[in-house]
């Protein structure tokens, strides 16, 4: 009958060491999980394990083989000497939760001599080349020099044919990095590290919900482009723009706002502030004699305007049967004198311009009726 574990282990057949009860092999394969030599050794003073000698096996190999690790990434690169000189880029994504606007990933885009970076979100990976010719256009327009080296990893969207073609036409170099060796891309890596870790910070402050990432993720982007870096001696925003940057325009993040309706068919006319003089009010009526035959009432209407601009007005059918057209033409006069008196006071309590002096002309198709206006004495008198 064959045993279910075997007698020597691979150390013993590698290196043709007994397994005994009581070695530290056995100990560290089997019981105590390759623990390290200082905790063998506290075992043994605290009298857990019976003693044995240790030393023996300080550098057994599964035991190292298991823990081992790589060295730390601590060589620096050679930087860019100039702005554009060399872009590193990285896709992020795709996130758990959309963004509002139905966003999943974002492509970041940083100057390696500035460390100053865009930020742009994407629905799909696809919108890469998109993203880059945008930011290509933007930024060669802004500091008048064009980008000669693009940094990327090996993701398909940055290998693709489409891609590749676009860089090769328009003389950018592509440096792909090795595959497993995110250090070798480092600024774009880190720079989503830090992002994302501001990102979730204010949005754990604000308390809002998982669907605003997009717009934290860009208000991330503006703030990390103005404060200070190691890798910089002052800040990207200065080194990209040449001034600096300021910062008294920061504002809390999720502070109480208020919402300023823009309404497009309002009058630019409605913002402009008048000092150059008053207001002229003017009125003009008209009327329709007698216009309905079953009680002989005149239909008559008047309009006052402000400026040339109409700002009240009026259609209807008198209240009184009048005998005469100069009856009826009177009271509509009557009535568009007493609107302009009405809103000369309102203009003049507004407080906003001076109160005007000037008569408000009203203007009648009628010479009678104007005599009768300036001398009411005469109505007994008047005719048809």
């Amino acid at each position: 009958m064959l045993p279910l574990w075997p007698r020597r282990t691979l150390e013993e057949e590698l290196q043709g060491l007994p397994c005994k009860e009581g070695n530290t092999e056995a100990w560290r394969s089997f019981r105590l999980g390759h623990i390290h030599d200082r905790r063998i050794q506290k075992l043994l003073k605290d009298e857990y394990l019976d003693p044995f000698d240790y030393e023996t096996y300080a550098n057994y190999e599964p035991c190292l083989r298991g823990k081992m690790t790589n060295s730390p990434f601590s060589e620096t690169g050679e930087r860019a000497t100039e702005l554009l000189e060399l872009i590193q880029s990285d896709v992020c994504g795709p996130m758990s939760t959309q963004a509002i606007g139905g966003y999943s990933y974002f492509i970041t885009f940083s100057d390696d001599f500035s460390r100053y970076g865009h930020v742009n979100l994407m629905k799909y990976k696809s919108e890469t080349l998109k993203k880059f010719r945008e930011y290509k256009n933007e930024v060669e327009n802004q500091i008048g020099n064009s980008i000669k080296t693009l940094r990327s990893d090996r993701g398909g969207e940055y290998l693709s044919t489409e891609f590749t073609h676009f860089l090769r036409d328009n003389v950018i170099l592509s440096q792909w990095t090795p595959p497993c060796t995110p250090q070798l891309n480092g600024v774009s890596e880190r720079r989503n590290r830090t992002l994302l870790d501001i990102v979730m910070s204010m949005m754990s402050f604000a308390d809002l919900p998982v669907s605003i990432w997009g717009y934290t993720l860009e208000t991330a982007a503006y703030l990390l482009n103005r404060v200070p870096l190691k890798s910089v001696v002052s800040t990207p925003y200065e080194i990209w723009k040449g001034k600096k940057p300021d910062l008294k325009i920061v504002k809390m993040w999720s502070c109480p706002a208020h919402i300023r309706r823009h309404n497009p068919d309002k009058t630019k006319d409605l913002l402009l502030v008048y000092e150059g003089g008053s207001l002229q009010v003017e009125g003009y009526t008209d009327l329709s004699f007698q216009f309905d035959i079953d009680d002989s009432k005149s239909n008559s209407g008047y309009v006052l305007t402000l400026n040339g601009g109409a700002v009240s007005w009026k259609s209807s059918k008198q209240d009184t049967t009048t005998d005469s057209t100069i009856e009826a033409e009177y009271i509509v006069a009557v009535e568009v004198a007493e609107k302009g008196v009405w809103m000369k006071k309102f203009i003049k309590d507004l407080g906003v311009i001076p109160s005007s002096v000037e008569l408000t002309p009203i203007y009648c198709d009628s010479d009678r009726v104007i005599t009768l206006a300036w001398e009411p004495r005469s109505h007994q008198f008047s005719s048809i």
